[in-house]
């Protein structure tokens, strides 16, 4: 079960009052567009929960079915060749079925059917898509981030494939 949600929302004005609803008991916390930082806004979110996993999701996320976050969990139990725990899970993002080809194709592409853990070994095969993740939906485990400092504090973007490719080295 979800324990918290916490929204990080830029700018007060433009909050719309009635998603409270959607989730009773979600914890708000309005910035200035000026203090917006990929990296820097979503480790002050992180801060907010003590959660043993937690779970990223930009506000354009749209759930495929009502089993994602149980999908996400399950991840976690996989490991890499020698054992390696993931730190993070993320989920595929599909295209719509009126994107342009090549939407649809990058999407393939970039999240396929299988899913898979990506280690070092990966590197010579994978180069820097070893170190790909998602930040539109991502889930992490907390030891892992906490040991390697979090989310990178100041990126315009990128910092999951930052966090992603600190966790991989280590």
């Amino acid at each position: 079960p979800i324990g918290k949600v916490i929204v990080i929302n830029t700018e007060e004005p433009y909050w719309d009052e009635s998603l409270a609803s959607c989730y009773p008991g979600q914890e708000l916390h309005h910035i200035k567009k000026e203090a917006f930082d990929h990296g820097g806004t979503r480790h002050m979110a992180v801060g907010f929960s003590d959660a043993e996993l937690f779970l990223c999701m930009t506000d354009d996320a749209v759930p495929a079915d009502p089993y994602l976050v149980e999908r996400l969990v399950e991840g976690f139990a996989k490991r890499g060749p020698k054992g390696e725990r993931p730190a993070m899970v993320y989920a595929r993002q599909l295209a719509g079925k009126d994107c342009p080809l090549s939407e649809r194709y990058a999407r393939r592409f970039n999240y396929p059917g299988e899913g898979c853990v990506k280690t070092a070994a990966d590197i010579p095969r994978l180069g820097i898509k070893t170190y790909f993740g998602s930040n539109v939906c991502c889930a992490y485990d907390r030891q892992i981030y906490e040991a390697q400092g979090g989310f990178i504090r100041h990126t315009i973007f990128n910092e999951d494939m930052i966090y992603a490719g600190n966790a991989v080295q280590a």
